[in-house]
């Protein structure tokens, strides 16, 4: 009798202390509120009885009184009732990851087919590496080499330390810790050339070494041209980089019969040979709990990138790309800028005066068109893609010279805590908007601060600001946009639903590529949700911070809020458990975002 008491309790004991999380999960379906959740597990936590305690007691007397057989049942019932729960538990998750990319995917109908989108001006050779390879060939993969990094360390508890540039592989090393131990992406500029051709000797004899499009205008091009966009490339491509790209509706601005062409229209364009070499940069992915000899353990999937790409770092396709423009060859209906943060590398004189050129440059862009420059149209739309940076000065610069000249900007994590840190000096947010799960409250107070300092009621075109994260996404407008037209007659809508378009399609996108599902594939099946978790609540912890969101449609899916100067529109992100790769994975997301801005209401 003792044993089958004790094996009653010990059941109830793991049934009080499971319900509280099957209940969370249920609440953050949208099945419950906030207070009930927690009234629930209140009651749960009192009524729940001391294991440690009970234990004692109740085996101390099973002994006396012999229960061996009865026990041995209890046990095994126990057993079987636990892993019942888990199952249970799995399947309350799977429920919600259905239910939200379900929803997701009704608002994701986005028709892009035959938009005409132009991009530059960073175009490269990707090359891909694992960090274990890499850090193996430098011979850097050892616990003594990482120790000599903690004590240089920016911040306790972490181990290596950020630099603006690599000197020396010193730097490097110390550099890519820094950035692996915290899970968090980054790309720095490699000034040695011979501390370069070291690492890119290591890697290419790696066996994990692959070649991919690269460049944050490339890989958003390949996405823009997988949605059905008619695409112009401008940047230097070299033959490898060539035979990885379409060849349909697919043309690049800056073919060897026209470089000598451009060349001649301004002394800062290259020739054709520039145009025809490959420039590689360096992605070094690791995976969740990557580490050196147990020094640490990356709490994220991620990459670090290293470059030194000389012809990107000088915008050196910045004016054979517009000339392509303004001779009328494409009309475009949406202009994407990417690459600027390459220009870090050069000396101060000749980085402020590229980024004077390109500030002067699509400031042009909009006003009257003449008679031979017909894609100078007003109705271009102008996005600028923001990378990772690790100088302030230029931040500012660049947040003031550049801001207000374009409709909208594209940025992470990361990027979004250091323009919000260098334009405003304001440090309080950088840790809770650079966290696994950035806090959807200063996400909010960082967008609309940037909304609101660089867009204004006449003479500005910032309107929209793309945000995401591993965990959700959010695209923010100006209150004054958000219930324009978009789109043709027939099948426009306001800036607001494409918004809502854009944030879904987004999302989805970064479900599939991380877990390497067909991006025309639907992704509810149960095969596709079983490959995904989700790290936030339906509606990305808006109402628990406050903000009282509202849902577009349903209970899942994209939610709403406002302040008062933006409206902001949020989606989960169905995480992949076990990504295949996280490279580009930014401007994908980026790219599906903006073909919902621009893009028309798919036709049901």
């Amino acid at each position: 009798f003792s044993s089958l008491l004790f094996s009653s309790l010990l059941f109830s004991s793991l049934l009080f202390s499971s319900l509280p999380l099957l209940f969370e999960r249920i609440q953050e379906s949208g099945g419950v509120s906030d207070l009930a959740c927690e009234q629930f597990k209140a009651r749960c936590s009192a009524g729940r009885p001391d294991r440690t305690e009970m234990g004692e007691h109740d085996s101390k007397k099973s002994k006396k009184e012999g229960g061996g057989a009865s026990a041995y049942i209890g046990a095994i019932f126990v057993l079987v009732f636990g892993i019942t729960l888990g199952w249970e538990a799995r399947y309350v998750v799977d429920h919600v990851v259905e239910k939200v990319v379900t929803c997701l995917e009704d608002s994701a109908q986005v028709d892009f087919r035959g938009k005409k989108v132009a991009l530059g001006y960073n175009t490269n050779l990707d090359l891909v590496v694992q960090a274990s390879d890499v850090m193996q060939r430098l011979e850097l993969d050892s616990a003594d080499k990482v120790e000599a990094h903690r004590a240089s360390s920016e911040h306790e508890g972490g181990i290596g330390k950020d630099v603006e540039e690599i000197r020396t592989l010193d730097d490097f090393f110390s550099s890519f810790l820094y950035h692996a131990s915290r899970g968090i992406a980054g790309e720095r500029y490699v000034s040695s050339p011979s501390v370069f051709d070291a690492i890119i000797a290591a890697s290419t004899s790696s066996p994990s070494a692959k070649y991919a499009v690269g460049g944050n205008a490339a890989i958003m091009a390949l996405r823009l041209h997988e949605l059905g966009g008619n695409i112009l490339l401008g940047g230097p491509i070299g033959g490898r980089l060539r035979s990885l790209l379409p060849t349909t509706s697919f043309t690049l601005s800056n073919p060897t019969s026209l470089a000598s062409s451009f060349s001649s229209s301004s002394s800062s364009s290259s020739s054709s040979s520039t145009f025809d070499k490959d420039e590689i940069h360096l992605i070094i992915e690791y995976e969740k709990g990557y580490g050196i000899e147990g020094t640490f353990s990356s709490p994220r999937a991620n990459r670090y990138i290293v470059v030194r790409d000389e012809t990107n770092a000088r915008l050196a396709a910045l004016e054979p790309f517009h000339t392509y423009i303004q001779r009328g060859y494409f009309n475009a209906d949406a202009i994407v800028f990417s690459g600027l943060h390459l220009l870090t590398s050069l000396r101060n004189s000749e980085r402020d005066l590229r980024l004077e050129t390109f500030k002067n440059t699509i400031e042009r862009i909009g006003a009257a068109p003449s008679s031979s420059s017909s894609s100078s149209s007003p109705s271009s739309y102008l996005h600028l893609e923001l990378a990772s940076m690790a100088d302030e000065k230029y931040a500012r610069q660049l947040a003031s010279g550049v801001f207000k000249a374009v409709h909208s900007i594209g940025l992470n994590e990361q990027e979004l805590a250091y323009i919000y840190e260098a334009t405003t000096g304001d440090s309080s947010l950088t840790k809770v908007l650079t966290s696994k799960v950035p806090s959807i409250r200063a996400v909010t107070k960082a967008l609309d601060s940037l909304l609101s300092t660089y867009s204004c009621e006449s003479g500005c075109k910032l309107e929209r600001i793309h945000f995401h994260s591993l965990a959700y996404h959010v695209i923010a407008l100006t209150t004054r946009v958000v219930d324009d037209k978009v789109g043709s007659e027939d099948g426009g809508d306001t800036k607001g639903n494409a918004a809502e378009r854009g944030v879904a399609l987004g999302s989805l996108t970064a479900s599939k590529r991380a877990c390497g599902i067909e991006m025309n594939a639907g992704i509810s099946s149960p095969s596709n949700v079983k490959k995904l978790d989700m790290l936030v609540a339906s509606d990305i912890g808006a109402d628990r911070a406050g903000l009282k969101p509202t849902f577009v449609r349903g209970i899942a899916g994209v939610v709403r809020w406002e302040t008062k100067q933006t409206v902001l529109f949020g989606a989960p992100v169905a995480v992949c458990k076990n990504p295949v790769g996280t490279v580009g994975l930014g401007d994908f997301i980026s790219a599906s975002g903006l073909a919902g801005q621009i893009g028309e209401k798919k036709k049901k």
